[in-house]
């Protein structure tokens, strides 16, 4: 039976999304690591940190969720990750810095894969579930919107003083958490809370997903895809001053470059009804692989083009990933296999960022470019040739 009072979670989702989005700290994360005196290598190990606690965490928060409830557990993610942005921006010490990027880590683990699961079992409950592509879309949409917001606030707080972004966007992360307690929660079966339910949920979770071929074919693709376009997200700032910006161009430049996420995201469900799920996401590793082998051989800013188009993946990848991922996954344990899914992605991606951080601090950004251009494209092939054919809905 329909619950009609869960159609209001969709703007109430798309309310959360935009304040998500508004991350202040987002357009000056790595310049501000590196005026703190880090090296790429350093940013690498804090990228690292993050990874191994969410390697450590992600599955156990996963099935807390699907437990407890979905909202009450991103609502908490929030709350520790307003308080480690805080304590990043409050001091400059490496070894410092460390334990509050872990403390970061605790947070992301708690609302990773609960907020989207939350989203999709209200649809499911309302029979609405074919319509997800095109809500997280918007919901993305949302987001950049957000983000480009965020963007502007950032860098004209950054130049008053390099700590405020962090200051204020931890406020702005407890604010986002806070919107989704507004969310109503579908009713599923779910078990009372114990230790011993805590780890039948764990071990279900991942034996669902080690047993799907479906589900570990979308693992491999997020977590290998999305971890080597991290290296754009790693170098975006550091690559945008050597073509010869200065930080105040950096809001302007993720104006550009939200505002297209935002149209892609808008309207991904479109892209992906026009070209069907395979297409479509090897279109995405093809702008990236395409873009990575560009920006190794530009060095004017021209290259700010190629910067802004290798977002055009992002803007698909996320919906198409999503709406993949989630109609082969049972609502039972939607948030445990989502947190497998993020585990596996915190491995692949801790690995990969040190790597390119140390090769960036040793043969150069463009180099690097060049590494990631031909990993994806190796990966890409590797992807396609082991692609599922029955995309049949499982859940």
């Amino acid at each position: 039976m329909r619950d009609v009072s869960l159609s209001s979670n969709i703007w109430k989702f798309y309310l959360y999304k935009f304040l998500r989005g508004l991350w202040l700290p987002a357009t000056i994360w790595t310049i501000y690591l590196l005026a703190r005196g880090f090296s790429f290598t350093q940013i690498g190990i804090t990228e690292m940190v993050i990874g191994i606690i969410i390697i450590l965490l992600e599955v156990p928060s996963g099935a807390f969720a699907d437990l407890v409830g979905r909202k009450y557990s991103v609502f908490s993610g929030y709350i520790v990750l307003g308080i480690a942005v805080f304590l990043i921006g409050w001091t400059g010490e490496f070894s410092t810095a460390l334990i509050f990027f872990a403390l970061y880590g605790i947070g992301q683990t708690l609302f990773s894969g609960a907020d989207n699961a939350l989203l999709y079992d209200s649809l499911l409950t309302l029979k609405r579930e074919k319509e997800y592509a095109k809500i997280d879309g918007k919901a993305g949409a949302f987001f950049s919107v957000g983000s480009a917001c965020g963007g502007f606030i950032g860098v004209w707080l950054y130049a008053k003083d390099i700590s405020l972004p962090f200051f204020v966007g931890s406020a702005v992360f407890v604010l986002a958490g806070a919107s989704f307690l507004l969310m109503k929660e579908p009713t599923l079966d779910t078990r009372k809370y114990s230790f011993k339910a805590h780890y039948a949920q764990m071990r279900e979770g991942v034996a669902y997903a080690k047993g799907h071929a479906h589900v570990r074919w979308i693992i491999a693709y997020c977590a290998i895809i999305l971890s080597l376009f991290g290296y754009q997200l790693f170098m975006m700032q550091p690559s945008v001053l050597q073509l010869g910006f200065s930080v105040k161009h950096l809001a302007f430049i993720y104006a550009a470059v939200w505002g297209l996420e935002a149209v892609l995201y808008w309207n991904a469900h479109r892209i992906l009804e026009r070209l069907g799920e395979k297409r479509t996401l090897f279109l995405i590793t093809g702008v990236h692989a395409c873009c990575f082998f560009a920006l190794s051989a530009i060095h004017w800013q021209i290259g700010l083009v190629f910067i802004i188009i290798n977002y055009f993946g992002r803007g698909l990848f996320y919906p198409v990933t999503n709406a993949f991922a989630q109609k082969h996954i049972v609502s039972s344990h939607r948030a445990t296999v989502l947190s497998v899914q993020n585990f596996i992605m915190a491995i692949v991606e801790s690995a990969t960022l040190l790597l390119f951080g140390i090769s960036t601090d040793v043969i150069g950004i463009n180099t690097t470019y060049a590494l990631v251009g031909v990993a994806i494209t190796i990966c890409a092939v590797g992807l396609y040739l082991t692609y599922p054919n029955d995309t049949s809905i499982t859940s």
